[in-house]
């Protein structure tokens, strides 16, 4: 099962975040609505997955990693 940690405001950044984390041994991916970014191209914000059961850890770690962050919204 994944969570989503924050919405990143678009690919390039979330996909930065995602080797961040996982150079520290977190797993995690971009969940990409695939039609709307293909429209958009690749301007739209994504969510950034890792594991349910480590979610708390992960946003400790992402915290520490990349600070408070303006867009930090997990309910999109």
């Amino acid at each position: 099962m994944w969570a989503c940690l924050i919405v990143a405001p678009n690919e390039p950044i979330g996909q930065s975040w995602i080797e961040l984390l996982r150079k520290h041994d977190m797993p995690a991916y971009l969940r990409i609505e695939t039609m709307s970014m293909l429209i958009a191209g690749g301007s739209r914000p994504v969510r950034l997955m890792v594991p349910a059961d480590r979610e708390e850890e992960a946003r400790t770690l992402f915290d520490s990693l990349v600070g408070p962050w303006e867009w930090q919204n997990t309910e999109s």
